[in-house]
């Protein structure tokens, strides 16, 4: 089962999910939501039956119609929805990111998808009204997708042919939406990437590096080019950065790295990173924002060893004393042994506490 998710720029967040869901790898999520009426009675109708789940999405930018009333619309990524809820008068979707579209045989994605349709995505812009999201009797082959090529950037050419084309709308027209980013790869310091073949989860004590690859559609000479910034935040203090947090993007097309450490202590189970991208004329003002949830490796049989060493540091040094002085029984020992333990905890869980 497939679907047609039409954005338009009728808001900035539908514009917004539209750059998000071209910089997002695979595995990554973007949160959609629309109002019932726009969904079609069959998508409404598996919904229900709970048969939402898992099937594929060609997320997509509506257009404003032409002179001649039609309207056009870009295939901008596949998703794969991994949850459909329903809340109020909307449904909630949450996709994750796949595959990237790209032309082939002189025949653009949409142009392969449209006869597919279960409604025409014009309709909406008539007086009759239509749907945003509705059924496609048909996906796209293999020859209109391309996969993420992580550190190689395989899917770069499809990438700058999306955004070439979604260049040519008003929406993206000023130049401060012509500016789109592509995450590309997370590599350990042995230059092993983290997400292909699969994902694996960071570990603590360890470094590493986020590469992120900025294109700019801009039809004006590049002595107008006008500056921008790609910045990283950690969301937990913890996270060392081993590089700049900000870097300008100094060219139409680049490609740029964030090197961060992971703590020894790090605790907990996934590490937030928001990569913001803002416009450096206009006092730092945000133009996007992406958010990346990435799962680290538990540590807690380290902990447990750590401790464990500590308390028998502890016990010997303290044993010793008393063996010296004649009061060591097993009642000491046993004192001995649990203020040791309970120190260890203490010290290794950072409690301001004596004992």
């Amino acid at each position: 089962m497939q679907w047609l998710f039409l954005s338009s720029g009728a808001r900035p967040g539908y514009v917004e999910n539209v750059v998000k869901s071209l910089a997002l790898f695979p595995g990554e999520h973007l949160q959609v939501r629309y109002r019932d009426k726009y969904v079609s009675p069959k998508f409404q109708a598996a919904a229900a039956a709970g048969t939402v789940k898992n099937s594929t999405v060609y997320f997509a930018f509506l257009g404003a119609p032409s002179n001649a009333g039609s309207a056009s619309i870009v295939i901008v990524r596949e998703f794969i929805v991994d949850a459909c809820e329903r809340r109020g008068s909307s449904y909630v979707m949450r996709l994750r990111a796949y595959c990237y579209p790209k032309d082939a045989d002189n025949i653009s994605p949409s142009e392969r998808l449209l006869p597919y349709a279960f409604e025409q995505p014009g309709d909406w812009l008539e007086k009759r009204g239509g749907f945003l999201v509705s059924e496609l009797t048909h996906p796209l082959g293999d020859a209109h997708l391309v996969a993420h090529g992580f550190r190689k950037g395989t899917h770069l050419t499809a990438f700058e042919s999306v955004v070439d084309k979604l260049a040519a709308y008003p929406e993206f027209g000023s130049s401060k939406r012509k500016l789109f980013v592509s995450t590309l790869d997370i590599l350990n310091d042995d230059d092993v990437s983290m997400l292909e073949p699969h994902r694996l989860k960071l570990v603590p004590g360890k470094s590493y590096r986020l590469l992120v690859y900025h294109y700019y559609n801009d039809g004006a000479p590049t002595e107008n080019w006008k500056p921008f910034s790609v910045r990283l935040e950690a969301q937990d203090a913890q996270i060392v950065h081993r590089s700049a947090q900000t870097v300008t993007a100094e060219s139409e097309y680049d490609e740029k790295e964030f090197r961060f450490q992971i703590p020894p202590s790090f605790e907990a189970e996934f590490l937030g990173l928001n990569l913001v991208v803002s416009d450096a004329d206009v006092d730092g003002e945000q133009i996007t924002g992406l958010h990346l949830n990435l799962g680290v490796q538990r540590q807690s049989l380290g902990k447990w060893v750590r401790i464990l060493i500590m308390t028998g540091g502890l016990v010997a040094a303290q044993t010793s004393v008393l063996a010296a002085t004649d009061k060591l029984n097993w009642q000491t020992a046993v004192i001995v042994l649990i203020g040791s333990f309970v120190a260890a905890v203490a010290a290794l869980f950072n409690y301001r506490k004596t004992i």
